[in-house]
């Protein structure tokens, strides 16, 4: 069964706090946390607030910084291994890799950093049962931090791991851009960790920023597209997260009402394919 969580970025002048009580206010039942609210509050009161809220962890972001130079691999390395201690104390069973930017690095030489980077912490994912979450990002706005722009780039590394220890996000704002991944997903579904929905005013590849909007009001349409997924057998979360206008702190509740209300409805066309395909299955 899919379940609805929201992405801390969305209500980044919130406090962990904040966004715990609101998050469950609007029957949000998890939250994709972010490192830097995680790191202010302190694991011990993250978990403690997540508890009482009775709110999941969806998933933990970010861990990777693979391609530094200047030793920074092993700080890298240090950090993630951190991240994923982390996601084990706050219950997140999901860990979101940016790989880092290109750097000075030739292409093959960067993607070697990020394999033998995963090659080195994945013992200790699997060892706590967390799965490594890659993706694609669109150039323009993600250079700095990711250098796989693209799915194939991201399928070399994914494919070189089991399913359930390495996995990919899909982000409606850059699976728009990156469309060749909606005919590629009948077969990858066992790799797909994570849904993000996002929705834009607009879509250029140019763009210096994200143009997020609330859900339903711009031009990507992710409950048309989405709605594919339950038939491809995905039950796993699904995490709102929107980006780039500056919403402010009065803002934010108009923000989780709109969204809690189409991801609702986008949860009920799921529920309203599953139990067609029931019916079907028993006729």
């Amino acid at each position: 069964m899919v379940q609805l969580s929201i992405n801390q970025v969305t209500s980044k002048q919130w406090t962990l706090e904040e966004d715990a009580f609101f998050y469950n206010q609007h029957n949000f039942q998890g939250a994709g946390l972010w490192r830097f609210k995680v790191d202010d509050c302190g694991e011990e009161k993250t978990r403690a607030i997540l508890d009482e809220s009775q709110l999941k962890a969806s998933s933990l972001s970010f861990m990777g910084g693979f391609t530094g130079c200047q030793g920074r691999w092993d700080d890298a390395v240090r950090d993630s291994i951190q991240a994923l201690n982390s996601a084990r104390e706050l219950g997140a069973s999901n860990v979101i890799l940016y790989t880092g930017s290109r750097n000075r690095h030739i292409y093959s030489n960067a993607r070697r950093c990020v394999l033998n980077a995963i090659e080195r912490i994945l013992p200790i994912a699997q060892e706590f049962g967390i799965r490594i979450l890659l993706q694609p990002m669109l150039e323009s706005v993600s250079r700095q931090w990711n250098f796989l722009h693209d799915w194939e780039s991201v399928f070399e590394i994914v494919d070189r791991f089991s399913p359930e220890s390495v996995g990919f996000v899909l982000n409606t704002y850059h699976a728009s851009y990156l469309s060749e991944i909606w005919e590629q997903l009948p077969g990858r579904i066992s790799q797909l960790g994570l849904v993000q929905i996002s929705d834009s005013l607009s879509l250029q590849r140019s763009a210096k920023r994200r143009d997020d909007c609330l859900l339903g009001q711009g031009m990507l349409m992710p409950d048309h597209r989405l709605r594919q997924l339950i038939k491809f057998g995905y039950d796993g979360w699904v995490e709102v997260e929107l980006l780039g206008p500056t919403w402010g702190r009065e803002g934010y509740q108009h923000v989780l009402e709109a969204s809690q209300q189409f991801a609702t409805e986008f949860a009920g066309a799921f529920e309203k394919t599953e139990q067609r395909s029931v019916k079907q299955d028993v006729v």
